[in-house]
């Protein structure tokens, strides 16, 4: 008897007939039932109850088994397994351009900037009202929130004093003395060394500058380390007075991180970006060129005096760049800066 041309036989799974019987043959998440003529779903989430955990629950399917992940996980497709999502590599601009979005498990949180906040949702960064959160912060000035800060406003002819909290008529005296600023001494091309004009003596000494005056005639800056280099810049090199003690004598707490990049403009990052930081600055130069101290400049990097560049072919160094040229009948892998013999040519038979 063909047991199996029964259709109540074996459902969902292909009957085999036998001689005087027949068996079921069962799919990959079922099992053969205990009478051996049907094939019963399989529970795996009742087999194994560490499926799916601990960030998920498993949920029986016919034939199979599906993890209901937590919110902030996905199901992984190759383990029966719940991982975390990466909001902020999903997307890098997710707490806006005034935070830093960091990855946690099952979520993230936004960094804020100084002067920016957290929205109560934890997702973006606002700015900071300080003027409605700290009171009193410009004591008897004027409070002007902006972006990010805030500004203590006097009322005009006078200048905010941030050590006492008050407006004080600004102060008449005569006017600093401004001179050029000399980058080299020794140069032959002194005169030529100019990084800028027009600086106070502390605004040349304290940063990049080797000597300071008019018209070729330069006193040469004190050397860092001595007595008169103290006195004249007693925070270091890289800070100098704000504008608001240029007319009194000046101590170290009245010093600033001097900006060089706005003091000396492109010249001391001829062909590249200047970024100030504390103290200094960083030149950024496009590719293919360095950044050279000497002459503040970037310079093009000649890539063929490495070796391993255009192996077996010949280098010509470019502006940023470089090619490489093979010599007939080679040609340029273009996976590779090497040269080949092209498939088209007979390397057995010249002719």
């Amino acid at each position: 008897i063909d047991e199996c041309q029964d259709q109540r036989v074996c459902t969902r799974g292909d009957c085999i007939n036998t001689k005087g019987s027949f068996s079921c043959l069962c799919g990959s998440g079922f099992r053969q039932s205990a009478a051996g003529d049907q094939c019963n779903d399989v529970d795996e989430c009742a087999d194994e109850s560490e499926l799916c955990s601990p960030h998920g629950v498993c949920l029986n399917t016919e034939g199979s088994y599906l993890c209901v992940c937590d919110s902030g996980f996905s199901a992984n497709l190759h383990m029966p397994s719940c991982d975390d999502i990466d909001e902020c590599g999903l997307n890098g601009m997710l707490c806006g351009p005034h935070g830093f979005c960091e990855n946690r498990q099952g979520s993230f949180r936004c960094l804020c900037d100084q002067g920016y906040q957290e929205t109560q949702d934890g997702r973006a960064c606002v700015d900071v009202n300080e003027c409605d959160l700290l009171s009193s912060v410009c004591g008897e000035a004027e409070c002007v929130n902006v972006d990010g800060s805030f500004l203590c406003m006097c009322p005009s002819g006078q200048d905010y004093n941030v050590m006492i909290a008050k407006c004080e008529p600004v102060p008449t005296a005569l006017p600093v003395e401004r001179k050029e600023c000399y980058y080299h001494l020794n140069d032959k091309n002194l005169c030529e060394s100019v990084l800028t004009s027009h600086v106070t003596l502390q605004e040349c000494c304290c940063t990049l500058g080797a000597g300071w005056g008019d018209n070729c005639e330069v006193h040469p800056c004190p050397v860092n380390g001595t007595d008169h280099f103290a006195q004249i810049c007693p925070s270091g090199r890289g800070f100098i007075p704000g504008e608001e003690f240029l007319f009194s004598a000046p101590t170290a707490d009245s010093y600033k991180d001097a900006d060089e990049c706005t003091l000396f403009g492109q010249e001391v990052c001829k062909g590249g970006f200047c970024l100030d930081t504390l103290g200094s600055f960083e030149c950024y130069c496009k590719s293919g060129h360095d950044y050279d101290p000497a002459t503040l400049e970037c310079r093009d990097i000649n890539e063929c005096l490495d070796e391993t560049v255009c192996a077996g072919a010949q280098c010509l160094n470019t502006d940023g760049s470089y090619l490489c040229f093979c010599t007939h009948p080679m040609v340029l892998d273009p996976s590779s800066n090497r040269c080949v013999f092209s498939p088209d040519v007979d390397v057995s038979n010249p002719g």
